[in-house]
């Protein structure tokens, strides 16, 4: 008896799981699907935009309607990556330039997208150190103070003025404004100097509007979050020396895995579970503070892994930036933040994914930077990702046996002239992508016994993804050799059309077999 229970015990593993089903109902609704993920941002967004590779993805952008916010770091810097808005003359004299600004700015709104205002970093001149202290990442705080006090409220004046007198303070009410980024950089002891910029700048944007958007800090440590939500709710205003000061939502960065941790096997692989941890933990912190805990939360930096220059060929797990991965940990990633606010009241207002078109405009094939694009205006399997979510619609429906986090997993959601859903297959330590897994969705509520169109779109390692194809053509390193065809084959969304029938009771059934680390979307035309 025991030798049979022992190889039943082999066996079972081999067996695997039965058929997973997931049942839906079009009128048992979930919420709202408010397409938080539709967001993304750059170190070099000023110097992006106006070159082909920028261009290129804002149109494809607008024309999917996939992004709908758009962050940059250094906005008042004075080299090429910034907004150069100072400007010296030769007299050691300076005025102000906000002409690459409003056009970077005006850019965005012509694609439909919105701009996350930074307040920083300190133009040339406009600062002094702080010392030579380090933190425990070795920053030494980007890297000083400003020189002047009210000079810097002076350029943060002038700068507000020259956004409400070009663009509108109506349209002003519809962007965020963000204080500096990462301020963990700043030393514990020095922590007090962000607080007092956080202030000025606070003040100094409400001062022309209360409806303006303020916030941060734009963490990535939780040590440095708390320190500012204490600032904020009970600390001393530098600025008016009352308690507390005015913040309307607060950002932090999470990445899957961060580029200091890269080395060779065995490693620590980016995980999900990761993200829905942390976010617990700042959902018991905020519960703490009761007049912020109900404001908006942005995730505003976030990627499979950090460090966004580091490239494929000298950590080749960065594979994963290239491929599938990365869009399969996107939709999972979504589902577990949907799975955060119906099951725990916490709502992610934003989910910034941190990289746009830099290796197209270096001209480089798929070197696992963390970007959007490739060389050849290519689409990396990231952005179809987002093009593919950007198909779900308004209100998102129950699913039945759905748990978020595990290795199936549905997105479910109906809008007045369709149904749309998706189903995934993903486990991030997968070693054995060969395997298979089956899913049955019904969905219930439809005309009995009725034809419905029905558009199946797949992600995985044969549709929709442009790596795999470089890969099958050669892997060439720049775009001056790939095929004449390549933008055709890559450019477009592959697509399958189906007539499915409901049954007698106005069931749709669909039955599927994904492979791991795959994905399909499919969208069902309601409109009879």
């Amino acid at each position: 008896m025991k030798l049979v229970f022992i190889l039943l015990m082999l066996f079972i593993p081999l067996i695997g799981r039965g058929q997973t089903v997931f049942t839906l109902n079009i009128q048992e609704k979930a919420g709202i699907n408010h397409y938080f993920w539709k967001a993304a941002g750059h170190d070099f967004m000023f110097q992006m935009t106006d070159d082909d590779a920028g261009k290129y993805l804002l149109s494809r952008i607008s024309s999917y309607n996939s992004i709908k916010y758009i962050r940059s770091h250094f906005t008042f810097n004075s080299d090429d990556k910034g907004g150069q808005i100072v400007v010296y003359d030769p007299d050691g004299k300076y005025h102000y330039d906000f002409s690459k600004i409003n056009h970077t700015f005006q850019n965005y709104l012509t694609h439909g997208i919105k701009p996350i205002v930074e307040f920083d970093f300190f133009p040339d001149n406009f600062a002094k150190p702080l010392g030579n202290d380090t933190n425990n990442e070795g920053f030494t705080g980007k890297n000083a103070q400003p020189r002047d006090w009210l000079e810097w409220e002076q350029l943060m004046r002038a700068f507000m003025e020259n956004l409400i007198e070009t663009f509108g303070k109506e349209e002003l009410k519809t962007w965020y404004y963000e204080v500096w980024n990462e301020p963990d950089n700043w030393p514990t002891e020095h922590l007090h100097i962000f607080f007092r910029l956080y202030d000025t700048f606070a003040d100094v944007v409400k001062s022309y509007d209360q409806d303006f958007k303020v916030g941060g800090p734009a963490t990535y440590n939780l040590y440095a979050l708390k320190a500012f939500l204490d600032h904020v709710t009970s600390g001393t205003n530098f600025v008016t020396g009352e308690v507390g000061s005015p913040i309307d939502f607060i950002s932090h960065h999470i990445y899957g895995l961060s580029g200091g941790w890269l080395h060779a096997p065995p490693e620590i692989v980016p995980q999900v579970s990761r993200f829905s941890q942390e976010l617990h933990w700042i959902k018991r912190l905020l519960d703490k503070y009761e007049s912020i805990k109900d404001i908006d939360f942005h995730l505003n930096e976030w990627g499979v892994c950090s460090n966004f220059q580091k490239a494929q060929a000298q950590y080749p797990q960065l594979e994963y930036r290239n491929n599938e991965f990365s869009p399969l940990f996107m939709t999972k990633l979504i589902d577990c933040l949907y799975a955060l606010e119906d099951n725990y009241d916490f709502k992610t207002s934003m989910l910034l994914y941190w990289g746009f078109s830099w290796e197209d405009q270096k001209n480089e094939m798929f070197t696992g930077n963390r970007e959007l694009t490739t060389g050849g205006h290519t689409p990396k399997p990231i952005l179809t990702g987002f093009e593919l979510l950007a198909k779900l619609q308004p209100e998102r429906l129950k699913a039945i046996d759905n748990v978020p986090g595990d290795r199936l997993g549905i997105i479910p959601t109906i809008g007045s002239k369709e149904l749309a859903f998706i189903v995934y297959n993903f486990n991030e330590t997968d070693d054995d992508l060969s395997k298979t897994d089956q899913l049955r969705i019904d969905v219930n509520g439809l005309i009995p016994n009725t034809e419905y169109q029905t558009k199946i779109y797949k992600l995985n390692r044969e549709y929709n993804n442009s790596y795999a194809k470089w890969l099958k053509i050669g892997s060439p390193s720049v775009p001056g050799r790939l095929p004449a065809d390549w933008s055709a084959k890559v450019s477009n969304l592959e697509l399958e059309n189906e007539i499915i029938i409901s049954d007698h009771s106005g069931t749709l059934s669909f039955n599927v077999v994904l492979s791991r680390h795959s994905m399909n979307l499919y969208t069902i035309d309601l409109t009879l």
